[in-house]
């Protein structure tokens, strides 16, 4: 899971200040303002061989604050939204991903869905009743792969992006997160049946990564691959 693996540095990084971060929030803010420059590496399949795309830490938590005041703008929104992410790069689940939880709802990365309609209306309508949830983030490019249903309320971030939205309700909700809350929802692939989400809490990723980071004694310097 690519969560994990690029904050490995970042929880490093913010090990050696005064105080350590209490929810994943604060790991990304920490991260962007001390260490500016530094960041993740993006390679597409499609990409040529050894290109990839470089995001800093600080510009993505620029635009996960932006896309966080889009996503708080969003038609009968709540405190205990969850949202499920359609994407099928990992730029876009990043970006989104860390936006969702900067807005101080919580995340539910999806996975691709069945090619057959029958089945794939099946899966979305369980994922409904499982994560109780009537929201999803998706792009123009997939949106028609939700036709089969009329259930799930769809955002494409195209136009989330062409919205002019002024509200500023929740705007501290992520960095309020405590270690016991929620903080995203991992989809199982289904094979063996009907996916079942995982509840993953900001104590114990961060719990993880502390652990993680303690055993490969790990530096500001390090590269982590995943």
């Amino acid at each position: 899971m690519w969560l994990p693996s690029f904050t490995y540095s970042i929880f490093a990084s913010s090990t050696q200040s005064r105080q350590s971060p209490h929810n994943l929030c604060e790991l990304l803010e920490t991260a962007a303002a001390n260490f500016p420059t530094k960041g993740i590496t993006i390679y597409s399949p499609n990409a040529p061989r050894g290109v990839g795309t470089f995001i800093s830490y600080s510009e993505l938590f620029r635009r996960a604050k932006h896309n966080a005041f889009l996503i708080r703008g969003i038609k009968n929104i709540n405190p205990a939204s969850i949202i499920l992410l359609h994407f099928d790069n990992h730029l876009d689940n990043i970006e989104w991903y860390w936006a969702v939880v900067i807005a101080g709802f919580i995340p539910a990365i999806s996975t691709p869905f069945p090619n057959d309609l029958d089945l794939r209306k099946k899966h979305i309508l369980h994922l409904v009743d499982t994560l109780l949830s009537l929201i999803c983030l998706t792009s123009e490019r997939l949106e028609p792969e939700f036709a089969v249903q009329d259930v799930l309320n769809i955002f494409t971030i195209e136009h989330l992006r062409s919205i002019q939205n002024s509200s500023s309700e929740l705007s501290d909700r992520g960095l309020s997160q405590a270690a016991d809350d929620i903080a995203s929802l991992i989809l199982t692939s289904g094979s063996t049946g009907n996916a079942k989400a995982v509840t993953l809490r900001h104590g114990q990723i961060l719990g993880a990564l502390s652990g993680k980071s303690k055993l490969h004694n790990t530096s500001t310097n390090d590269v982590f691959f995943n």
